[in-house]
């Protein structure tokens, strides 16, 4: 979604798409602090089919597809205050509204391209999920009326 809104040269379309991307990282985190060790004892019961069974917050992320590195930022971005959150959102927006992505990716240094290629990845594969759910939503939203 992202990169087709980009290249349909859709302005309107590419901002919603980082927004939404950038919701789906900070909401990925939030999950993931549900599984964040605990002072206690280090690990949260979830109920299984075999009973309970403990899960880590790496456990749950690595069974999600990400990578440590993936499980990291998504929970550093969930601890943004939201109201900084959507600020920073709205600026990348424009930011990428304003900026060719061929002199911004220029500009990465050697050792910072393969993790954000991941994470857009990760971004991308999500979004093109999520993108085919809200059709199928839409699809059977119209069914219902």
């Amino acid at each position: 979604m992202y990169s087709g809104a980009k290249q349909a040269d859709d302005d309107t379309m590419h901002k919603l798409a980082i927004r939404i991307q950038s919701r789906a990282i900070r909401r990925c985190g939030q999950l993931l602090k549900e599984y964040q060790a605990d002072p206690v004892n280090n690990l949260k019961q979830h109920r299984g089919v075999g009973g309970d069974t403990s899960v880590t917050q790496r456990q749950a992320a690595e069974e999600a597809g990400m990578s440590k590195d993936q499980e990291v930022t998504a929970s550093r971005v969930a601890n943004v205050p939201e109201q900084e959150f959507d600020a920073a959102v709205e600026r990348f927006s424009v930011f990428c509204s304003e900026h060719d992505p061929e002199v911004v990716a220029e500009g990465f240094l050697r050792h910072e391209i393969e993790p954000t290629r991941q994470h857009i990845g990760v971004m991308d594969d999500w979004l093109d999920r999520f993108l085919g759910y809200l059709k199928r939503a839409g699809e059977s939203a119209i069914t219902r009326n």
